[in-house]
């Protein structure tokens, strides 16, 4: 595939930053990173549309990504200031329809907030239509940009300042936060004692894996069946299995739900009450997602005697699960191994579940930044998720 050499977008990318960036170079090719905005430039995204879905080609890669929170397409790279203002005159003017007042907003990347006010001040003189929304240049958040609909009734334009040049660039899309109320807190049924993975975590494990057209993803430990979820709304065939009766039976009614409110089609999802470390894997094609088992849910800070005694319990299924998948047809693994914060052991599990991996035929992958795992924690958590990413050796 031949890359272009220019940028076409900017992205805005998620707080766990280097998974996310994982994620994007799976389906875009990445510029440059400035890390302290969280903003990458981005060309030849690659849309993944198995359903045939009618949407905006840009509204489609933003809904497939689970660390990107806004797209922004770019519009014209200028040398000179002056020129930004004609710039988005020749974007907005085509918009304003009286009586109907255009919301705008501006914001800033390498640029003084003077700036942005100056241009605002600007663009109400041209047309007394326009509304400011952020007049004084402050950023606004994705979710005030999705409640306020601002897409819809104006325009967000980005104008960033790299490498001696201005590029000016029109936000496309933001994170959906409506769908990702239905697919996580709305979901008829969830385990409230182990929790729910949330919908946006199995997005990005997902994409990390990459499923191929024709493959399945197969998910051992589906609990409350949110990665076969999120395989469904994408349009790719799914197993999901658990050895607990229970979460096979709620999986399955959040399977239908989720039927119902994404209209997936039924049949894309098979369930069983399956023991992963038994399962004869050989026989299948695809690739294994899931947040596996995470042990013990602590609900204070557990004694290093409780750590260890999960840590050996989890380990023990790793193990017995990848020598099973030994010559199997699963080409990729991206998983969730428990990481405890108060764990005292001279090494993470995952160092240990990647050893084993390489004893059955897998090969660790790393990140972009030569990181060989990605930790997706939150700040009160005793057990956070270390997400591995595992090829089968060719």
């Amino acid at each position: 595939m031949t890359r272009n050499t220019a940028v076409e977008y900017l992205g805005w990318i998620g707080t766990h930053t280097a998974l996310c960036r994982a994620e994007v170079a799976r389906y875009a090719h990445t510029h440059w990173y400035d890390q302290g905005t969280g903003v990458v430039g981005l060309s030849d995204l690659v849309r993944r549309d198995y359903r045939g879905l009618p949407k905006d080609p840009d509204r489609l890669w933003l809904d497939q990504m689970g660390g990107v929170m806004k797209l922004a397409r770019v519009v014209k790279v200028v040398s000179e200031p002056p020129a930004v203002l004609e710039v988005l005159w020749r974007m907005i003017e085509p918009n304003l329809r009286a009586p109907h007042r255009y919301k705008l907003v501006l914001s800033g990347l390498g640029v003084p907030r003077e700036f942005l006010k100056e241009l605002h001040g600007a663009l109400q003189e041209k047309s007394g239509l326009i509304r400011a929304e952020n007049a004084h240049g402050q950023p606004m958040n994705t979710g005030r940009l999705f409640r306020e609909n601002i897409l819809r009734r104006g325009g967000e334009y980005t104008i960033c300042l790299r490498a001696g040049e201005i590029i000016v660039a029109e936000t496309v899309a933001v994170q959906n936060l409506r769908n990702y109320r239905l697919r996580d807190h709305q979901k008829p049924w969830r385990d409230s004692y182990m929790g729910m993975l949330p919908p946006k975590l199995a997005q990005i494990i997902l994409n990390i894996a990459d499923p191929r057209p024709g493959e399945t993803v197969f998910d051992p430990f589906c609990g409350s069946g949110t990665i076969c979820g999120e395989a469904g709304i994408v349009g790719v065939p799914t197993v999901g299995e658990d050895l607990a009766p229970g979460h096979i039976a709620g999986a399955q009614e959040n399977w239908r739900y989720l039927t119902e409110k994404f209209r997936l089609e039924g049949g894309l999802a098979q369930w069983a009450v399956a023991d992963a470390t038994k399962t004869h894997w050989r026989d299948r094609q695809g690739v294994l997602c899931t947040e596996g088992w995470l042990g013990q849910n602590f609900r204070e800070v557990p004694t290093q005697d409780a750590i260890g005694r999960s840590r050996q319990q989890v380990g023990r299924v790793w193990r017995q699960l990848l020598g099973q998948m030994r010559g199997s047809g699963i080409r990729t693994v991206v998983a969730c191994i428990p990481r405890w914060a108060h764990d005292k052991s001279r090494a993470p599990l995952s160092a240990e579940v990647r050893r084993w991996a390489r004893e059955n035929g897998y090969e660790p992958v790393r990140g972009l930044g030569g990181e060989e795992t990605y930790v997706y924690s939150r700040p009160e958590a005793h057990t956070a998720r270390e997400i591995i990413w595992l090829a089968k050796k060719i």
